[in-house]
């Protein structure tokens, strides 16, 4: 059964892209002090809450990599030698991410930023879509609203 018949009214499109692109570069200058502190030259990893722990995951995803293991979710070099689940509490793909940029030969530093300058962003994208999506079917945007209507009628 489609979803418009289940009382979920069809996502609406999302219009001309000029707007989108305007509304995102807007949106990406709107963020630039949440996103700007990744760039400073005095950031301390060490210094900062969860600082170490990214970079011991971010180490510990390196060396579960450059001893062959396939997928690492124990790390055996933690906790003194007798091993650690490290991933199987944290989601390991950000830190798989990460060791992909060091072997093409950026620093842990380096990738750290990109990867939390990368995650705002996109973070801030996805909160844009959600807005702009649940926005014009409570306001009833006439545009969305006209192609709201083509695709309910494509679906019965």
């Amino acid at each position: 059964m489609p979803l418009a018949r289940r009382g979920f009214p069809p996502i609406p499109r999302w219009g001309d892209a000029g707007g989108t692109i305007t509304a995102l570069i807007a949106l990406f200058i709107v963020s630039y002090p949440v996103w700007s502190i990744a760039l400073r030259r005095d950031l301390d990893l060490w210094a900062t809450d969860d600082g170490p722990a990214h970079l011991l995951r971010t180490y510990a995803i390196r060396l579960g990599f450059r001893e062959s293991l396939a997928f690492p979710r124990w790390i055996p070099d933690l906790y003194r030698g007798y091993g650690y689940p490290v991933f199987n509490f944290y989601a390991p793909l950000t830190y798989v991410a990460g060791h992909a940029l060091t072997l093409a030969g950026e620093s842990v530093w380096s990738v750290f930023r990109i990867l939390s300058i990368g995650a705002t962003l996109i973070g801030a994208t996805g909160v844009y879509a959600l807005v702009r999506v649940t926005s014009s079917r409570i306001t009833g945007n006439r545009e969305d609203r006209k192609s709201t209507r083509l695709n309910s009628s494509h679906s019965q």
